[in-house]
């Protein structure tokens, strides 16, 4: 009986352990493991006053399903269970059937500007009766700034687009910007960002103005795409730029101002102008001068230099004519199907330089799509 009663209780608490075994890897989704002073504060040192957090609401870690909101928030967060073993922070209980967790960690009061934290990346969770997927974290490193922005962001680029279709002096122009921001060192996140513009004669507008400063989320502005007003008023000038970075708590430091002159290049000395020619006499105005390309019909760009060139790329040119300012008349030429000259008006140069701003007027035999950039 003696010896029974001794395999009863050895069979009873094997069966404990093998409980116990599973609470924690079965049934749990996640498992997540820190050790102690595992807080890797912005200073560089472990945060000493790291012990582990006896709940979530007065926690220095915060963990959530699907995503991290923004740092003054707590959108999604979930509750584990919370235990220690040894010297490491366990926590468990997290099951998300197969969705993704991720930890957010503070160095200074949670969720309060001014506080430092760190994000981790998303950690998948077991799904049905799959064991815990278990995950030992060595460290994290609060390299976030809960605060306003701090840097200006960089206007990059410019382009525009300039269709003209047939013979007609309707015009849609479309121009566009790119800009990056910088996060800094520590990184301090922006949600979205204002582009304020004006085009002359009018002055810089109010930080308030609703026809001048747009709220996007991207990286990249178009007008008329973000006209503010009810009708686009928007054709050839010279326009103006600035961005800033907003999040949480507030809005960043205005850009440098950047130009841009339509038809003439502009923030960064070029850009893109499409046309669409059709079949007989079309008028278009040269952006650029001196040296460009040219892409027709979606070919790869050719370098034009004169009026010659254009022709010939262009393709199937019966006439052209360029309207001189200074004698106030035509001036061109007129070519057969192999793009012979036929016809030049006296001392009217085929070879002279492309000047931006010059009113072309060019026939053509069949419809074709040009791309003038440089």
């Amino acid at each position: 009986m003696m010896k029974l009663s001794k395999i009863k209780k050895r069979l009873v608490m094997m069966l404990c352990l093998a409980l116990l075994l599973s609470s924690q890897a079965f049934g749990a989704g996640i498992i997540m493991k820190i050790p102690f002073n595992g807080l890797d504060a912005w200073s560089g040192t472990l945060n000493p006053s790291y012990s582990g957090p006896g709940s979530v609401d007065s926690a220095n870690v915060e963990f959530f399903a699907g995503s991290i909101p923004g740092p003054n928030a707590t959108t999604g967060r979930i509750t584990p269970n919370y235990t220690t073993f040894g010297t490491t922070h366990q926590y468990d209980k997290m099951d998300q059937n197969g969705g993704t967790v991720y930890i957010r960690s503070w160095d200074g009061p949670p969720r309060t500007q001014k506080s430092y934290y760190g994000k981790s990346a998303g950690m998948a969770s077991a799904s049905g009766a799959q064991p815990a997927n278990q995950y030992n974290v060595v460290k994290f490193k609060t390299d976030f700034l809960a605060d306003v922005p701090k840097n200006a962001p960089v206007i990059t680029s410019g382009s525009e687009s300039n269709q003209r279709v047939g013979y007609t002096s309707d015009v849609v122009l479309k121009l566009s910007i790119a800009f990056t921001y910088d996060m800094g060192t520590p990184k301090i996140e922006a949600t979205t960002y204002d582009v304020k513009y004006w085009v002359d004669p009018e002055t810089e507008p109010a930080d308030n103005d609703v026809n001048r400063v747009v709220n996007i989320s991207s990286t990249s502005f178009s007008l008329p795409d973000n006209d503010p007003k009810t009708s686009n008023p928007f054709s050839s000038g010279t326009y103006h730029f600035k961005v800033r970075a907003n999040n949480w708590y507030g809005s960043g430091p205005w850009s440098t101002v950047k130009d841009w002159t339509t038809l003439a290049g502009g923030l960064t000395g070029g850009g893109t102008v499409s046309y669409v020619l059709k079949a007989g006499i079309n008028g278009i105005g040269l952006p650029f001068g001196g040296s460009m390309n040219i892409s027709v019909n979606g070919g790869a760009p050719v370098a034009v230099d004169s009026t010659q060139k254009l022709v010939t790329a262009i393709g199937g040119v019966t006439a052209i004519s360029v309207w001189d300012a200074t004698s106030q008349k035509l001036g061109g030429a007129t070519f057969d199907g192999s793009g012979n000259v036929t016809f030049q008006t006296p001392g009217y140069d085929l070879n002279s330089p492309l000047n931006a701003g010059a009113a072309l007027y060019i026939s053509v035999g069949a419809d074709s799509s040009v791309t003038l950039s440089k």
